[in-house]
């Protein structure tokens, strides 16, 4: 079900080029401080999705239907001081345009093209990460399918494997 994130990240990385990553989430956000983890440093703002899940039903033939549950995360750095009366308050309108334009790039979107259904979001958590990251996650699910083929004809014949044993003697 791993093809499903590679066509969102190229969406969101066609939509958005102002961000200065775009990948699948395998934990980068949260080992930021461990220094003994090998994984390229984050630069923000960032993107960071991920396939949490896929619920499954049975379906005739070898095929089933499923909801995946998908979750993007946009990550950015909030050094600005945004306090009333400093001048920097555009920077919180700034931080919620460009998570409205994720959610419009995301919503509807068919990241397995004809064969499933678009995004739709079923939740919006919004938090702050060390070192003042700002995390702005949306989850959305779609759906699925996955056909298994069976084989029809047998395996070819088995392999077989020889041993010659000699010994050499002084």
């Amino acid at each position: 079900m791993e093809y499903l994130i590679l066509p969102i990240i190229q969406h969101i990385s066609n939509g958005m080029p102002e961000l200065m990553v775009v990948d699948e989430d395998y934990g980068q956000l949260e080992v930021v401080d461990d220094d003994g983890k090998l994984m390229y440093e984050l630069t923000y703002p960032a993107v960071l999705v991920d396939l949490e899940q896929v619920d499954w039903s049975e379906i005739q033939g070898g095929g089933q239907f499923g909801e995946a549950r998908i979750k993007a995360r946009l990550l950015i750095d909030c050094y600005e001081d945004t306090h009333v009366g400093s001048g920097t308050e555009m920077f919180i309108q700034q931080r919620e345009e460009m998570r409205a334009r994720m959610h419009q790039l995301l919503q509807g979107f068919h990241p397995s093209g004809s064969a499933g259904s678009g995004l739709v979001r079923i939740e919006s958590k919004f938090y702050t990460f060390d070192h003042g990251i700002k995390v702005y996650q949306e989850t959305y699910t779609c759906r699925v399918s996955e056909v298994i083929t069976r084989q029809t004809t047998p395996p070819s014949s088995p392999v077989r494997i020889a041993l010659e044993t000699s010994i050499e003697r002084p």
